[in-house]
């Protein structure tokens, strides 16, 4: 109904904004294909209109990407939305761009790439106190990557981001799971 009252007057804005929250639960609730619809949907819209949350869209979408496995459609995403800030970009927009990383920088293999972007994302996590189950999320996809290619110390780094994450959102047994990860690794 929110939809249809957006289309009747004309606030194509919110009518993106709504889709996009369409697509944030169907990605919560694991439906990928109903998530990219929506995002893909939203992003038409606010391209169209010049919106300044094209960026908060595309990494939503890069979300459903590294869900999916597609590495480097997410890295696509994560290097169109950089030059989208571009100098403007405030810290917890990095700090994404950052993180959102991991996971494709681990995949293809690039060690520095991967030290350079966790170094950054865990100096704006604290400079900026940003807590998000996807981005405990990321870091933990980022960190099973990483752990797959032998890189034990950085693995667990990520870990223990995404242990603190999720301890910051106050969900404990989750940061219990992680910190389990871990101690196997030991």
């Amino acid at each position: 109904r929110l939809l249809e009252m957006q289309e009747e007057v004309g606030n194509r804005f919110l009518l993106a904004r709504a889709i996009g929250a369409l697509g944030e639960l169907a990605r919560a609730k694991g439906k990928l294909d109903d998530a990219e619809e929506q995002y893909r949907r939203a992003l038409e819209i606010h391209e169209s209109i010049g919106s300044r949350l094209t960026w908060m869209t595309r990494l939503n979408l890069g979300l459903v990407l590294l869900a999916r496995g597609d590495y480097s459609g997410n890295l696509d995403m994560v290097t169109t939305v950089e030059a989208e800030l571009g100098r403007g970009a405030e810290p917890s927009q990095l700090c994404l761009l950052h993180m959102q990383r991991l996971p494709s920088v681990a995949v293809a293999k690039d060690k520095p790439a991967w030290n350079r972007h966790l170094k950054e994302a865990e100096r704006l996590l604290e400079e900026t106190g940003h807590n998000e189950s996807a981005v405990a999320w990321i870091l933990d996809l980022g960190a099973e990557k990483a752990k797959s290619n032998g890189w034990r110390n950085e693995a667990k780094d990520a870990f223990r981001l995404a242990s603190a994450q999720w301890a910051g959102l106050g969900r404990d047994d989750l940061a219990a799971r992680i910190d389990d990860k871990i101690e196997r690794m030991n």
